[in-house]
């Protein structure tokens, strides 16, 4: 398979993470989250930060390991909105991931142990917070809004059906 860079944002509750995951271990293409993108600027020296403000030096740094790797070669980043970053790029695919209601919340009720009550709201606020996240990471260079290659309902088709739609779009990119 030619590189291949996957940009992966995802609803609360939608297993967007494990998806990303089964992708990776399956494919042998690296996965990388926020934490990883700045653990690769540190040790990299992308950014020096300087005159910046630890907001603006983590977007930066961020925006920087995102392009630092999608330039080395496959990858496969999740919850970072590096859709924004490498939109235009060949051989990029950028999928969002969403789930029903009603699925994100026993997702939540199992993993967080914790009531319907309490899962809706933790819905709601992560949802919320993540698409503040994507509204002001998810902007292109150009100011143009990220365009989705691939929306899909993961509580449709299970972690594994969902992954492996979106390798079966990997082979045609």
């Amino acid at each position: 398979m030619a590189r291949k860079t996957v940009c992966i944002e995802r609803e609360y509750g939608s297993n967007g993470r494990k998806i990303a995951e089964w992708l990776s271990r399956n494919t042998g293409i690296e996965l990388y989250d926020r934490e990883a993108l700045i653990k690769v600027a540190e040790e990299n020296h992308l950014v020096t930060g300087d005159g910046m403000t630890e907001d603006e030096k983590r977007h930066q740094m961020h925006r920087e390991a995102i392009k630092f790797l999608a330039d080395r070669g496959s990858c496969i980043f999740v919850g970072t909105c590096a859709a924004g970053v490498l939109q235009g790029r060949d051989r990029n695919i950028n999928v969002f991931v969403k789930a029903d209601m009603e699925s994100k919340v026993r997702w939540a009720m199992a993993s967080e142990k914790i009531s319907r009550e309490e899962a809706e709201k933790k819905i709601a606020e992560m949802d919320e917070k993540r698409s503040k996240i994507r509204d002001s990471y998810s902007v292109t260079e150009c100011g143009d809004r990220v365009d989705y290659d691939l929306i899909i309902t993961s509580s449709r088709f299970g972690i594994e059906g969902t992954a492996e739609l979106i390798r079966s779009c990997m082979a045609r990119a």
